[in-house]
């Protein structure tokens, strides 16, 4: 304490502890639908960078005024026969969104049983932007007196082959189409796009299993890297988006928000050796605030920036000691307050991890 420092704990810790970090470093995988997923692997503090009539005579007047109500009639009955048969064409149009609606919104809450119905509702009005484009290229497509039919193998031009259900001269129905390279996609199809549920299995081992809208990942699907990495939650657009779960080969794990493609939001990451940061994320990495904390019992409680502690934060070792103040890019920095383990009080002024100086407070 005093001139007399090198007897004091903080003295004796300060080349161990000038250097406080925390490090994500990412490492992506190539997604076919344009979504990245990757793999943050940490290293720990202490010394290192830590997603639609004219009449003639009174006979020939009778005559020609009955013709022309008969003809006025058969008019009307033309028109009301027309006028039924849109209202009819309507009422199953509607129908058939109300029904494809129902079976969207069920297959939405099934992602998230566990959840309360508030977070539920959230994640159906996450997605209602999907299934309105679905139903409505389901609405647009059903007309009177067109009916899908299952037709043989059919060969495209490209040398991709089609085999399963059409409406009219579209793939429209159940269907599996394989590319020359031999692509493969096995589901619902709506006016020649992939539309509904459906399975597509890449050529180097990838696989996307979910919902689809417009040829795109829309809604809830599962994608699986061919090296492990598991990702099940909301698509938009061929992009994560919404909530979801990401797991890699070596057992980290993220669950929480993406937004086009990236995890933003409110998130937690689990390392391997069950470290853990959960808090705010924004472009992939930890930005704003959020709490860290480490397998073997150290505690960050604070503001961070690109992966990094900073701005305010309390920083706690497994001993007691805590740091109370200012950090700058995973340091020290600035005015802070040292709390030891017998709960004496010390204030101090820090540059990049290194103590300046001592103050009164």
């Amino acid at each position: 304490m005093g001139g007399n420092c090198s007897n004091c704990i903080q003295c004796q810790k300060d080349k161990t502890e000038s250097n406080i970090e925390v490090k994500v470093t990412k490492k992506s995988d190539s997604q076919r639908a344009q979504s990245q997923s990757q793999q943050s692997c940490h290293s720990l503090i202490d010394g290192n960078d830590v997603k639609q009539i004219n009449c003639a005579t009174k006979e020939q007047n009778n005559k020609k005024f009955s013709e022309f109500s008969v003809n006025q009639e058969i008019e009307r009955m033309k028109v009301n026969f027309n006028d039924k048969a849109i209202v009819i064409q309507k009422i199953w149009k509607g129908h058939k969104v109300r029904q494809s609606y129902k079976e969207m919104k069920k297959k939405f809450y099934q992602f998230d049983k566990g959840n309360d119905k508030q977070e539920q509702n959230t994640l159906i009005n996450q997605n209602l932007e999907v299934i309105l484009v679905f139903v409505k290229l389901q609405a647009n497509n059903v007309s009177i007196g067109q009916q899908r039919e299952k037709r043989p193998l059919f060969v495209f031009k490209s040398g991709a082959t089609y085999e399963g259900e059409w409406l009219g001269n579209k793939r429209d129905g159940k269907g599996v189409q394989i590319w020359i390279d031999r692509a493969r996609y096995d589901g619902e199809w709506i006016d020649n796009k992939a539309c509904g549920y459906g399975s597509f299995y890449h050529i180097d081992g990838d696989s996307y299993v979910g919902e689809w809208a417009d040829n795109r990942g829309n809604g809830y699907g599962i994608y699986k890297q061919s090296n492990g990495t598991v990702y099940q939650g909301y698509w938009k657009n061929d992009q994560q988006h919404g909530k979801g779960e990401e797991k890699w080969p070596d057992l980290s794990i993220y669950k929480g928000d993406y937004f086009e493609g990236k995890k933003q939001g409110k998130g937690k990451y689990i390392w391997p050796d069950g470290s853990y940061y959960e808090g705010d994320w924004f472009d992939h990495k930890m930005n704003g605030y959020g709490e860290c904390n480490w397998f073997d019992g150290r505690i960050y409680k604070g503001e961070w920036f690109n992966n990094k502690m900073h701005g305010k934060g309390i920083y706690q070792w497994p001993d007691g000691r805590q740091y109370v103040g200012q950090w700058h890019y995973g340091k020290l920095h600035g005015k802070g307050k040292y709390i030891l383990s017998d709960g004496l009080i010390k204030f101090g002024i820090w540059d990049q991890g290194r103590r300046l100086r001592w103050t009164d407070e």
